[in-house]
This record gives structure tokens, C-alpha cells and sequence, in this order.
């Protein structure tokens, strides 16, 4: 009965999420746009160009690490469209601001640059990540309050009419959404397998620490989330030595993820802190702009 349920509620919420797809080739928000042209730093990346400057070009606007660029670089490869130059991502960021005084030579001038097949990829692209992140919020809540919860937290959140508009468009907030449950889930089940003593614990963290470590290279707001993998572990802990191995393993993955981060954000390898900090001042500044 239990997996009648939970594959009908798996199938409507697939069907549910991909039907409200935009299928067309105009943009829902500017920021499509932009995260379509961000996908040519994938380029820069695998062949190894660390040091260019379009790595720095943009810090007065608050450049975001990279890799969410990575992921629609490579669904337009996937789909046979890459975008290998870099015109067009400095030609949204020189322009953005004309969306205020002069947002009809801004909007044609995007147009100009991207394909509605484009568009529409990365926007079932969002759709999926939005339905794994649907999938993988049921099963923390079904972990630490049972199966009707998560049942639940399921249903509530794949309805909600944000949650679908988000989750179809084309940017990398529902991969910002994923990494975030993602990461409490797993830190919560390091925490129970120290509690059971189980070898899995070294697994959960590495996971974890992987995680942690993508979400810290794809978002500047990601740092704070440190705080939630380590409640999470101790919630997941029981007794004194359960929480402070939970502990000892927060502090792991965090370096684990600092390491992760490093390697995948050819920006961090100069200075780590300092370059975190000038991204968090410019994002700052970026919101009093906008």
C-alpha cells in the first residue's frame, strides 16, 4: 500500500512540475538569459584556462561562483547548442541596468543572443533538479517524522504556485534548493549512523562534504548553511559520543567542502577568504544597485 502511494504521489508530481513548463521561446525573467550565457566559462574551465580574466571581469556586479555556469554549459552542449563566446554574458552584464531606462533595446539584444530551444531546455533542466529537490525534501521529513510527513511536505510543496514557478525557469534556484536539503539530509544521516555506529557515518560525511562544498561554489550565501549541517548532525546524534563525533565530522566536511570549492572555482585560488569576503561585499552592493 505504502508504495502504491508513494509511486502514484512520485508520478503526479513529475507530471504536475514538467506540465507547467513555458514551452516558449520568450523570456519569463532576464536572469534566463543570463544564466544560459553563463555557460561558457565551462569552456574556460576544462581546458584549463584558470587564469583569463573573465573569471574576474565582472566583481563591481557580484558574479555568482561558477558552478551553476558549469551546468548550462554542459545541458547546451547536451543539447548541441553551446554558447563558446563570452559577448554574450558581457553584453547582459553591461546592459542589465537598461531594464530600467531602456528595456526594449535590452530585451532585443538578448533575444539576439540565445535560442528558444535554449530557453526551453534549461527550463525542463530546472524543472528536473525541482522535482529531485521535491523527492529529496520528502524523504528528510519522512526520516525524522515518519512516512505521513513526508507524504506531506511532498504534496504541500509541489503545489505551491512559487515553488512551480521557480522550479520552471530557467536559472539554478532549484539547484540551490537541492544542495540545501541535500546537504541537512545527509549531515542528519551522519549524525544517526554515528549513534548505530555504523561505517557509514565516514560516507554520509563525504557526501556531505561534496555537497556542501558544490553549494558553496554555486551561490555567495551559501557559507551561513555550515550552521544547518552541524544542527543537523547533532539532531541526528544520540548520546554523548554520537554528537561528538557529529561534531568532529561537521568540521570535516566543512574543510572537505572549503576543498571541494577550491578546486571547482578557479577564483578561490589565490586567496580563499579574502575573494569570499569581496564577493560577499559586492553582492551587498549589487542588492543597494538593484
Amino acid at each position: 500500500m505504502k508504495k502504491a502511494v508513494l509511486i502514484s504521489l512520485l508520478l503526479a508530481g513529475s507530471v504536475l512540475v514538467f506540465f507547467n513548463v513555458d514551452r516558449g521561446g520568450h523570456l519569463r525573467d532576464v536572469d534566463e538569459a543570463a544564466w544560459l550565457f553563463n555557460g561558457a566559462y565551462l569552456d574556460l574551465y576544462i581546458t584549463g584556462d584558470w587564469d583569463n580574466q573573465y573569471w574576474r571581469a565582472f566583481d563591481k556586479y557580484a558574479h555568482h561562483p561558477p558552478v551553476g555556469n558549469y551546468l548550462f554549459g554542459a545541458l547546451l552542449y547536451a543539447i548541441g547548442e553551446p554558447i563558446k563566446s563570452m559577448e554574450p554574458r558581457r553584453f547582459w552584464y553591461e546592459n542589465d541596468l537598461d531594464l530600467t531606462y531602456n528595456p526594449i533595446g535590452f530585451i532585443r539584444g538578448l533575444n539576439q543572443r540565445f535560442t528558444a530551444r535554449q530557453v526551453v531546455a534549461g527550463r525542463y533542466a530546472a524543472a528536473a533538479v525541482g522535482f529531485l529537490a521535491a523527492v529529496s525534501i520528502m524523504v528528510l521529513a519522512w526520516r525524522l517524522a515518519g512516512p505521513v510527513a513526508g507524504y506531506v511536505s511532498f504534496f504541500l510543496l509541489i503545489l505551491h504556485p512559487a515553488f512551480l514557478d521557480v522550479a520552471t525557469l530557467c536559472s539554478i534556484e532549484t539547484t540551490i534548493m537541492l544542495f540545501s536539503i541535500l546537504c541537512v539530509l545527509f549531515g542528519y544521516e551522519m549524525g544517526c549512523a554515528f549513534t548505530k555506529r555504523s561505517r557509514l557515518a565516514l560516507v554520509w560525511c563525504v557526501l556531505c562534504g561534496v555537497c556542501l562544498g558544490l553549494f558553496f561554489a554555486t551561490k555567495i550565501s551559501a557559507f551561513p548553511w555550515v550552521v544547518a549541517v552541524i544542527i543537523s548532525a547533532v539532531a541526528g546524534a544520540e548520546g554523548g559520543r554520537a554528537i561528538k563525533l557529529s561534531l568532529l565530522g561537521s568540521a570535516l566536511i566543512f574543510a572537505f567542502a572549503v576543498a571541494v570549492a577550491i578546486v571547482v572555482d578557479p577564483a578561490l585560488h589565490g586567496n580563499f577568504l579574502t575573494t569570499t569576503i569581496e564577493r560577499v561585499e559586492w553582492r551587498l552592493l549589487r542588492v543597494e544597485i538593484q
